[in-house]
């Protein structure tokens, strides 16, 4: 999980936790509760012992120091150990800079805030005109493929061809924030599908267009099937949000 939080006008202080056990764990967040320290947020895993990332919200406790919060998990009673504070990079903003690298399953990601696909997709089009639309299809083409090919190397065989479509499509898109995918019509033989987008990230950038506006999208689409069939495909924007649709919609045919 990526460690970053953003809660606006509050105080907060990110503490990574390592317990002897879940009891342990319990036992701190019981005791920091009724000293009157909020934990806002917490996330834990375990292997041979438990870990955390808590938020706590410090707000309202002028000069609270990180000094003053290391006393009060020591006093706790709980057999825990402070890895690491984490002081905000700016009021109500926390990022943990030794989370790093971030991955998704088994692979790095990056990830790309709003203002900056926004300037990746919609502005580069805006200045440069339709030569960028056919840049990001041929670039979303080339993605789709390779991340099919990776993916292989997840699923296990003898998944049924629809189940591993969308299990391609839910690690492609929803792990990634890209839209939430579902495969509506699907024939390998005839190498056709038709697969449904609710909050295709790239459309939401040119809402009240008045016309389909998925070049990306369209061409990460084509680029799956196509690895999935083992045949080129294109990609038809029949449905968009930028047209004033509620939901983008792709049909996928033989090139």
């Amino acid at each position: 999980m990526l460690r970053v939080v953003y809660t606006p006008d509050r105080d907060i202080v990110g503490l990574v936790i390592r317990a002897a056990s879940s009891h342990d764990m319990v036992v701190l967040l019981q005791n920091l509760e009724n000293r009157g320290i909020k934990v806002v947020r917490a996330s834990v895993y375990r292997d041979k012992r438990v870990h955390a990332f808590l938020v706590v919200d410090v707000t309202g406790k002028e000069g609270y120091e990180p000094d003053e919060l290391l006393r009060e998990v020591k006093s706790s009673g709980a057999k825990v150990k402070v890895v690491r504070v984490i002081p905000p990079l700016a009021r109500g903003y926390l990022v943990d800079k030794e989370y790093f690298p971030f991955h998704l399953g088994p692979f790095r990601a990056v990830i790309l805030p709003f203002p900056l696909y926004k300037a990746m997709i919609k502005d580069l089009q805006e200045k440069f005109g339709g030569s960028v639309g056919a840049f990001l299809y041929h670039s979303g083409y080339a993605m789709g493929k390779r991340a099919i090919k990776s993916h292989r190397k997840i699923f296990k065989a003898g998944v049924d061809e629809r189940r591993l479509a969308e299990m391609h499509l839910l690690l492609l898109f929803l792990t990634s924030g890209m839209g939430k995918p579902e495969i509506t019509y699907l024939s390998p033989a005839r190498r056709r599908a038709k697969v449904k987008i609710e909050g295709n990230f790239e459309c939401e950038l040119f809402v009240g267009s008045g016309k389909p506006s998925s070049n990306f999208v369209r061409g990460l689409l084509a680029g799956v099937f196509a690895g999935i069939f083992g045949a080129d495909v294109k990609a038809i924007e029949t449905k968009c949000i930028a047209a004033g649709d509620k939901y983008c919609e792709f049909e996928i045919e033989p090139v």
